[in-house]
């Protein structure tokens, strides 16, 4: 009996040391390409190649993350399925139709309203990846998982999204610099406001990786 519980135990660790590690490497992820797509095309001078640079990163990301998600979704998942691509495309598409969005309105409004339908569009794209998830199980039951599985995650990330597109446009200042002593000498640092933008995306997407994971795969 014990040594069923310890085996238990060993595997329940294991599960939880892979989600962390999972959704740790999605907010790396979704910081680094989302965060780098946005700087490209709100702070720089939007070109046609700025503008393909951005969508190249963005879809490089969404594929990344879609790999990871399904690679550690449950035992049933086949993360091989020709349909996680789709995914993955459906997943750049709403980021890019989210600034698309808050441009069109503008100003605080758009950052508001961008972000309402942020989250429509990540419960579909949630929805979507948590059937595929979970192949076998019943449709009543699926239908219940992306009701209640999503909600988070989505609710989370767009939040996160939300504060980088706020303080993208709406920060002031836009540059602050900071000071760092090294070896007696002081070091000048300059930062865009955007890096604390960054930051708040990578924390959002990790805590909602975790939790879809977590229902995923209990």
């Amino acid at each position: 009996m014990s040594v069923h519980r310890g085996t238990e135990y060993v595997r329940r660790t294991g599960r939880r040391t892979g989600r962390l590690t999972t959704a740790f490497w999605v907010a790396v992820v979704d910081a680094a390409t989302i965060g780098g797509w946005f700087t490209l095309l709100v702070l720089e001078s939007r070109t046609l190649y700025t503008a393909l640079a951005g969508l190249a990163v963005l879809c490089f990301g969404a594929v990344l993350r879609t790999g990871f998600v399904a690679s550690s979704a449950s035992r049933r998942c086949d993360p091989t399925d020709p349909l996680w691509l789709f995914v993955s495309a459906l997943y750049a598409a709403i980021w890019v139709f989210w600034l698309l969005t808050a441009e069109a309105l503008g100003g605080r409004v758009g950052v508001l309203l961008s972000g309402c339908g942020l989250v429509v569009a990540l419960l579909l794209h949630f929805g979507i990846s948590t059937v595929l998830a979970r192949p076998t199980e019943p449709f009543s039951v699926r239908r219940l998982s992306v009701q209640v599985l999503t909600l988070t995650p989505a609710l989370s990330l767009a939040v996160g999204a939300t504060t980088l597109l706020g303080i993208g446009w709406l920060a002031e200042p836009a540059t602050y610099t900071t000071t760092a002593a090294i070896a007696g000498r002081t070091i000048v640092v300059e930062l865009h406001a955007l890096v604390h933008g960054g930051s708040v995306l990578a924390c959002c997407s990790f805590v909602g990786t975790h939790r879809l994971l977590s229902r995923i795969r209990s």
